[in-house]
């Protein structure tokens, strides 16, 4: 059924369609990932591919370059709920769902925000020479807040404790 238009694919009720009215579901739809291929091509598939299975790579990476428990939490479960919803898509049509659809975006947009603030913490500290959150000798600071710094004519920040 995929070849028929392997670019943008047949459509969305294109298996059930296709079937016979008894055993429309039980010859078609083998797996979420064919059941893709399928309904929206390979540029959908792609689209797909990319939501589900990276949660695990930005996991990992959250995981490796974490200083927090919160950090490592998060990647953790982008991992795991990344490798579970990417083999029950083999086995089963099981991401092709609303729900489980909603599950793995939430998991994945809390990941990749994640990983976001720990790229910009970085950047922060490189640049500037301080992490969001811990004083200049690495001891995490609770409820203070930077004050806002004095800028030269560059767009530096100047101050002792941006320095």
């Amino acid at each position: 059924m995929w070849l028929v238009n392997p670019l943008m694919g047949r459509g969305f009720a294109a298996q059930e369609a296709s079937g016979l009215a008894e055993a429309v579901g039980y010859g078609f739809h083998h797996n979420a990932y064919t059941g893709t291929l399928v309904q929206v091509g390979i540029i959908g598939f792609i689209g797909v591919v990319l939501a589900v299975w990276s949660p695990i790579f930005v996991g990992l990476k959250l995981v490796r370059s974490a200083n927090d428990r919160g950090s490592i939490l998060l990647g953790g479960l982008g991992v795991v709920a990344g490798v579970q919803q990417g083999v029950l898509g083999m086995a089963t049509a099981s991401f092709n769902g609303y729900r489980m659809a909603m599950m793995i975006g939430l998991i994945s947009g809390m990941c990749f925000k994640m990983r976001d603030m720990q790229l910009t913490a970085a950047r922060l500290n490189a640049e500037y020479g301080f992490a969001p959150g811990y004083d200049g000798g690495g001891f995490p600071v609770i409820n203070e807040s930077l004050s806002i710094p004095d800028f030269d004519d560059y767009g530096h920040p100047i101050g002792p404790s941006y320095n």
